[in-house]
């Protein structure tokens, strides 16, 4: 197996304050964010002492910018600058909100990239880019801006986003060549708590990895391969243990639910447990549960158009990039990640609409639908973390569930929960990364239908409306045999850009904010 990997924010990020940072010498280019006519920024000001060149692009930006947010200027050759440093204007808007300001830094990341390209000269290797500088207003859903966002936000979303942009993920043989900066300084002009940092950067990588797992095709990353990223981090991290359970461990453990689902592919399906200790000392734990459907044919019920279908594990590649944000940043908590990872396909032995089996809770379960698969292995998951994960604090699972959450939500996440607090919490993580979601109703009004016109407990497909909140309902049946907190995140809206045919990595940074904001409330 050929491992993807990319190199770590930390390799390549730094952050540079008015006191200390790279002098005018170490620089090939700097970046700044235009806001207010022609004012620069504060580190830019101490930067440059001289104040020829700080006339000469006044002038400039003044002459040639523009006031259209976006527009970019690239001069070279100021007075008073050694000869090799760029000086990359954008224009940004005086109102900038935060999809704006993520797009000036992505924006400017691509021009950089593009000057290293077409450029005979030396690549632009080391770079201040002071975009964190620029004033930043956070909107809220219904449009109203409520407050300037802070400096060490801007440096996590320009962490982000720069690891991303820079490292992006490919599968083309022939890969640009362009020389990639290998140094970017972040300009604040006020000090950031150092251990912000670390944390932004690993938040990223565990984004990168959880966007890597999903883009990777179904030939190139099943069970196996998943299992595999799993015993990596368990190598990196010596708080972690994995275990992979066969075939015959999952059928021992009586999770028919995974089997039948497998059974039509010539992939053996997998169970992954991976348990993190971080606080020895407490025993509650967070569980977090990730959808593995590594390729969905739709099974018999065959999908009219299966391409895009390896994106179905990205509730699994999310469970294991925040699994290796929390393991990275020594996060003092206790954690069980759980992964059923499978192939929904056609063969002679695939699962049948009528099929009964019982899962692991002894509940049966009739299949009407068999592209309504990802409900019944998560349904297991959870029933395992029941039956054997004592002190259970709260449970998450992660999953591309419903293509309605999709048309619904388009790139925001649905929350369905158990738990208005933790479902309230959860929203305010993903208003504060950027990695947004919208609360969901858990409408017991539905639940009747889920164990109509069935021989069985329950059917896993009830046709009609309410298919989002339907789907939640199934897995709850299992829930409330644990008697924990509970919050469903169907991400079948924001785990990938179709458009661009790229996974996204979320819901990484709200989840790990979320974790963060459970250790502050005492819960964890």
């Amino acid at each position: 197996m050929e491992e993807h990997t990319q190199p770590s924010p930390q390799s390549f990020i730094a952050v540079s304050t008015l006191e200390a940072g790279p002098g005018l010498q170490e620089l090939d280019a700097v970046v700044l964010g235009i806001q207010q006519e022609d004012a620069l920024t504060p580190t830019f000001e101490k930067l440059i002492s001289n104040q020829n060149t700080k006339g000469e692009l006044k002038t400039h930006i003044a002459r040639d910018l523009g006031e259209k947010p976006g527009a970019t200027l690239w001069l070279r050759g100021l007075p008073g600058l050694p000869s090799n440093i760029g000086v990359l204007a954008v224009r940004c808007a005086k109102d900038l909100d935060d999809r704006g300001y993520q797009e000036v830094v992505l924006a400017a990341a691509t021009i950089l990239q593009e000057k290293n390209s077409a450029s005979k000269k030396p690549p632009l290797q080391t770079v201040l880019m002071c975009l964190p500088e620029l004033t930043v207003v956070q909107t809220l859903p219904h449009g109203e801006f409520v407050q300037t966002r802070t400096t060490a936000w801007k440096v996590r979303q320009a962490i982000s986003i720069l690891s991303e942009a820079l490292h992006p993920f490919s599968l083309k043989s022939k890969k640009s060549v362009a020389a990639l900066p290998k140094q970017i300084w972040l300009g604040v002009s006020e000090a950031v708590n150092q251990a912000v940092i670390p944390e932004a950067c690993h938040v990223a990588y565990g984004k990168q990895l959880a966007a890597m797992l999903t883009n990777l095709p179904a030939n190139q990353c099943g069970p196996e391969v998943l299992a595999l990223y799993a015993r990596r981090l368990e190598r990196l991290h010596s708080a972690l243990v994995v275990d992979v359970f066969s075939l015959d461990d999952i059928l021992y453990a009586g999770m028919n639910g995974i089997i039948s689902v497998g059974q039509g592919s010539g992939e053996e399906p997998l169970f992954i447990e991976a348990k993190y200790t971080g606080n020895p000392n407490d025993k509650r734990k967070i569980v977090v549960v990730g959808k593995g459907v590594c390729f969905d044919s739709g099974g018999l019920n065959l999908k009219s158009e299966p391409l895009g279908m390896h994106y179905d594990k990205a509730g699994a590649a999310a469970a294991l990039g925040w699994l290796q944000a929390v393991a990275s940043e020594k996060l003092p908590i206790n954690a069980v990640v759980l992964i059923p990872a499978v192939m929904n396909m056609t063969g002679d032995n695939a699962y049948k609409p009528g099929d009964v089996f019982q899962n692991v809770l002894g509940q049966s379960i009739e299949v009407t639908n068999t592209d309504a698969e990802g409900r019944l292995i998560l349904m297991e998951a959870i029933g395992y973390a029941i039956s054997h994960i004592p002190n259970i604090a709260v449970l998450v699972d992660i999953a591309t569930l419903t293509g309605v959450m999709r048309a619904a939500f388009h790139k925001r996440t649905a929350l369905f929960s158990n738990h208005a607090k933790l479902q309230q919490l959860m929203f305010e993580a993903g208003e504060e990364t950027g990695d947004l979601s919208w609360p969901m109703p858990l409408d017991l009004r539905y639940e009747p239908l889920l164990s109509e016109e069935t021989p069985a407990d329950f059917k896993n497909y009830t046709a009609g409306p309410g298919g989002g909140i339907l789907a939640a309902l199934f897995l709850y049946q299992a829930v409330k045999k644990g008697a924990f907190p509970w919050i469903h995140m169907d991400i079948a809206g924001s785990a990938y850009d179709q458009k661009t045919r790229l996974a996204t990595g979320f819901p990484v940074p709200s989840l790990f904010q979320f974790t963060k904001k459970l250790l502050e409330e005492k819960i964890l």
